[in-house]
């Protein structure tokens, strides 16, 4: 939940704003961030960790990222164009992702990037580039699949096509610089991370054998948030990480003879995310009272699937219960039924929507009404991440009718 400090600072906002906004505590995502690294790197002393762009790009997000030592890990070539612009160098992203286009590729390799190969198709077009553009030591890594709900998953490579992968390798003359093995999201224990390290325990081991520099074993990002739904509690990170190392140290690897790299992204940031926005409208049904807010659900998607707490920012003696609705024109636009706040509510009261720093701001519909402003908390001091969208933002580069009929 959010602190007094920050609740202070988020009414300041508004007091100045008078609209609804977003609200991202930078400090604590510091603390998110020192704490998961520190976790990690005690038991692995060659370690990577990468942000997830996807789960939040935005760019000052980004940036602080990399401000806090970081490297990029992208899904897009949009996504790597935003980390190159963000100040990363191109050996310090890493391309993920089921679709890597041509030129995408092309972008990446010529970027020295690190690639994780999804697919056959996939790998025949990057040594196909590397060929035509003869460039020197790319890095290319195998990700593999993981089972997924009785069957395997969509992403990566099974066992069968990861050994076509070395021969095609081999045959051009290309060294494997990694493997990739994200197992899921939301994890509550570190069991599905072991149990593809054992599964892929002799891929492993060729891929060490094998590597003409220190090779990568990628285990993708699955920590959660606090904000995942779950049966418990969220595991401590310095418990997931040491289990992680002592079962990889049963499985007979050294440490010290690859590089471990994880993927975080909603673990670092979406507790750390605030929606705020003002009561606008004050009505009763019967004797429950309702209200309508500025904002609407379409920018909290995950609102009635993941764990979010609502609440009036200003509390008083006297209370009660209501119905809290956005102000989309729908009637299942809701925040929160029986939602206690004071009795004398009053327009312009506001509530705070938590944990909305992750997947929601991507996933974001920009539909009736313009996006919010984001602002950012640090040390102390409140600065404006993204400005609020605009009516004209809405529309621009929009055909008109006429032109649209002539395309």
């Amino acid at each position: 939940m959010i602190t007094k400090e920050l609740a202070a600072q988020a009414q300041a906002i508004y007091e100045n704003h008078q609209r609804s906004f977003l609200l991202f505590d930078f400090d604590g995502i510091k603390s998110a961030v020192a704490r998961f690294q520190a976790a990690w790197n005690s038991c692995f002393p060659q370690l990577k960790v990468a942000y997830s762009y996807k789960t939040n790009s935005l760019r000052a997000v980004c940036q602080f990222m990399g401000s806090l030592g970081l490297s990029a890990e992208v899904v897009s070539g949009a996504e790597f164009k935003f980390a190159l612009s963000d100040g990363f160098a191109g050996e310090d992203v890493l391309f993920d992702g089921p679709l890597k286009t041509v030129e995408e590729l092309n972008l990446a390799l010529t970027h020295g990037a690190s690639i994780q190969i999804d697919s056959l198709d996939e790998l025949r077009d990057a040594i196909g580039i590397i060929e035509e553009r003869r460039l020197a030591k790319p890095r290319l890594s195998l990700r593999l699949a993981a089972p997924y709900k009785g069957g395997w998953s969509r992403f990566g490579l099974t066992k069968e096509e990861f050994y076509v992968a070395l021969e095609l390798l081999g045959d051009h003359a290309i060294a494997l610089s990694g493997i990739h093995l994200h197992v899921g999201s939301n994890l509550e224990s570190a069991n599905q991370h072991i149990e593809a390290l054992e599964y892929y325990r002799d891929e492993l081991k060729l891929l060490i054998a094998n590597a003409q520099t220190l090779p990568s074993i990628d285990i993708g990002g699955g920590y959660p948030a606090r904000s995942h739904r779950a049966n418990g509690p969220v595991p401590r990170i310095e418990d997931f990480a040491r289990t992680i190392a002592a079962a990889m140290e049963r499985l007979g690897f050294d440490d010290k003879a690859f590089q471990l790299v994880v993927e975080p992204g909603r673990c670092l940031v979406e507790d750390f995310g605030y929606l705020v926005s003002p009561v606008q409208v004050r009505k009763t049904r019967g004797d429950k009272g309702v209200l309508v807010v500025e904002a609407g659900i379409h920018l909290v998607r995950s609102l009635n699937s993941w764990r979010h707490g609502v609440a009036f920012l200003r509390q008083s003696e006297e209370s009660q219960a209501y119905d809290v609705y956005g102000s989309n024109c729908f009637e299942s636009d809701l925040f929160k039924k029986d939602l206690v706040g004071p009795k004398d509510i009053k327009r312009g009261d506001l509530i705070i929507v938590n944990e909305v720093g992750g997947y929601d701001i991507p996933s974001a519909n920009v539909w009736t009404r313009e996006s919010p402003a984001v602002f950012s908390v640090f040390e102390g001091k409140i600065g404006l991440v993204r400005e609020r969208q605009d009516w004209e933002s809405m529309r621009d580069r929009q055909g008109s009718f006429m032109g649209a009929a002539h395309v």
